[in-house]
């Protein structure tokens, strides 16, 4: 019986709700119309009852820690799967050949902040070249990827050290180079667009910043 309850977390709640009705309706047994109580049953009914229901809450309890860290492996293996998927490997690569391209251009190539920037410029670039589209096309599916990543993250389903091992620490540098791409789709069409994923961003780049 306790193995069909774990099994089936619903279980406990239904019988719970029985136990609590069974606790009432005992109560009233064991009391007649002049409000005599047989005490030394009422109690033993009431230990017995108390006992079960603390074995179904605790039985609900700990199959719902379960199902909850199973949830989120799940969500851990699906974003591996997709990081290294070949459209995400696309993206990667096309990022990191802006990045190298970048380092040419600018004057001071181990200045970050300048390289960034940079790289920032070159994305816009794609976005308006009509000879780029499918880098580009791999380029927004990254970003949407990056949007799911931020949305788990907002609501708890995958942790700050979490999201940083799998995806390599890069989640600051990844906002940082698309931050003015992220800026033109809010001013263009909806201010709220990647809000999770700059929420990701800060909460990271704050606790990257204290230790």
């Amino acid at each position: 019986m306790l193995k069909k309850i774990e099994e089936h977390p619903w279980l406990s709640s239904i019988l719970l709700l029985i136990t609590i009705i069974f606790i009432f309706s005992g109560a009233c047994f064991f009391m007649d119309l002049n409000s005599h109580i047989n005490y030394e049953a009422y109690v033993l009914y009431s230990v017995m009852a108390l006992t079960i229901s603390l074995i179904l809450l605790y039985l609900a309890h700990h199959r719902t820690e379960q199902a909850l860290k199973q949830s989120k492996q799940n969500y851990l293996l699906k974003i591996d799967e997709r990081w290294s998927s070949e459209p995400i490997i696309r993206a990667r690569r096309i990022i990191h050949g802006l990045y190298l391209q970048a380092k040419k251009q600018v004057a001071d190539k181990d200045n970050n902040e300048l390289v960034k920037n940079e790289v920032s410029r070159m994305i816009m670039d794609l976005h308006s070249n009509s000879k780029k589209i499918n880098d580009f096309i791999d380029l927004l599916n990254f970003i949407d990827f990056l949007e799911t990543v931020g949305h788990l993250f907002s609501n708890g389903s995958i942790s700050e050290d979490d999201a940083n091992e799998l995806l390599g620490d890069s989640i600051v540098y990844f906002h940082d180079i698309f931050k003015v791409y992220i800026k033109y789709r809010r001013d263009k069409k909806n201010k709220n667009f990647y809000k999770k994923f700059e929420f990701m961003r800060d909460k990271i780049n704050k606790k990257n910043m204290t230790n």
